[in-house]
């Protein structure tokens, strides 16, 4: 059980994280953690070290998402007061404004991404992992993790602009 606290504790945030940029749940995230190490815990058995570690807990964390999507269906990002809060510390009062609209249209274009291209941006842009173990965590090569990574940022860029072009015109 010893190894099984040390992966937890050191990969447990890091899967929190990516939960956590995906829904914009707490909770959800919380849930989708717990049931992520069950997972672990279960398959080391059939861990065969052809990737890292880290790798095979993303694969394994994308899958739980994946399965909790087929259930409940996606998650629409909502922020809450406290997360924005503390993104915030330390600001004027007009950064605050401006970045709490800013957070909260990332937060509208992530809803309206495909899960694939989320889940790429999210672990690219926002965890900085590789191609390498990208394409390890969703079973794509490294080239399309590329061109997949290329077009979810064109396509973050274009909802974006959508968004802010819409507030805009309020």
């Amino acid at each position: 059980m010893n190894q099984i606290e040390e992966l937890y504790q050191k990969y447990s945030k890091r899967i929190f994280n990516y939960f956590y940029y995906l829904t914009q749940d707490a909770d959800r995230s919380n849930d989708l953690t717990q049931e992520t190490f069950y997972q672990v815990i279960v398959s080391i058995p059939k861990f065969k070290e052809r990737s890292t570690v880290l790798t095979w807990i993303y694969g394994i964390a994308r899958n739980v998402y994946l399965k909790s999507l087929r259930k409940k269906g996606p998650a629409q990002v909502q922020l809450d007061e406290n997360t924005i809060n503390e993104l915030h510390s330390g600001c004027t009062t007009e950064d605050i404004i401006n970045r709490k609209e800013t957070v909260k249209s990332i937060a509208m274009v992530l809803n309206r991404l495909s899960e694939k291209y989320a889940t790429i941006l999210i672990l690219r842009d926002r965890e900085g992992l590789s191609y390498g173990e990208i394409a390890g965590i969703t079973g794509m090569s490294d080239s399309s993790v590329k061109v997949n990574l290329f077009r979810a940022r064109r396509k973050f860029r274009e909802e974006f602009a959508k968004i802010e072009e819409g507030e805009r015109k309020l």
